[in-house]
């Protein structure tokens, strides 16, 4: 079995841009605890943010007393996205710095051999 949810365009509306770095800011601040509900007396543990701390950080959802899959799950990407983000910048700044170090050592060997 697998759960849906209704993502279709066409039922939707204030379609607004996210910052993937902006939210994986927030999500650090989240705190992730294991926990489990009362009425399973321990038996039970999960894993995951309280509805309080992840409505306090994103503003999404009908209330701070429920997280809806939609949103954990569009968190998630959104996340997935800055990560992928810093990955490509990162890589950007290690080639350049790698071609920077070339040219460096390409002049000192040029002053090594007119100390030679």
């Amino acid at each position: 079995g697998s759960w849906s949810s209704l993502s279709d365009r066409e039922v939707k509306e204030n379609f607004a841009p996210t910052n993937g770095r902006q939210v994986l800011e927030r999500l650090v601040s989240v705190p992730i605890t294991t926990w489990n509900y009362k009425a399973q007396q321990g038996k039970f543990r999960h894993i995951g943010p309280t509805a309080q701390d992840f409505s306090a950080a994103f503003e999404v959802g009908a209330d701070d007393r429920h997280i809806t899959t939609v949103d954990a799950d569009g968190v998630a990407l959104a996340v997935i996205q800055g990560l992928y983000q810093m990955l490509t910048d990162q890589q950007e700044q290690i080639s350049r710095l790698a071609v920077q170090k070339q040219r460096l050592a390409d002049r000192l060997a040029a002053l090594e051999n007119r100390v030679d």
